[in-house]
């Protein structure tokens, strides 16, 4: 099991370095922090969604790939004001 999660752990981080240098990502993000970050969020969405769409916060969606295709945006395009 943990090498199978490693193998395609290993694959996202590659991704990530890839779309480093083509520009699409921050040239100073790490890209084992980016590919645990996104492993986190698929694994926790799919896990909990279920409990998730029962929450007020979250109704205004109206799927699962509406929320998390906003969960990924939230991820990719971060938090802060530039």
């Amino acid at each position: 099991m943990a090498g199978i999660l490693h193998q395609n752990f290993a694959l996202l981080v590659a991704e990530v370095e890839q779309e480093q240098a083509r520009g699409g990502v921050r040239a100073d993000a790490d890209p084992a922090l980016a590919a645990l970050a996104i492993t986190a969020l698929n694994i926790f969405f799919f896990q909990s969604w279920s409990i998730l769409e029962r929450f007020e916060e979250f109704r205004h969606f109206a799927s699962a790939e509406e929320c998390a295709g906003a969960a990924f945006d939230t991820l990719f395009k971060g938090l802060l004001q530039q």
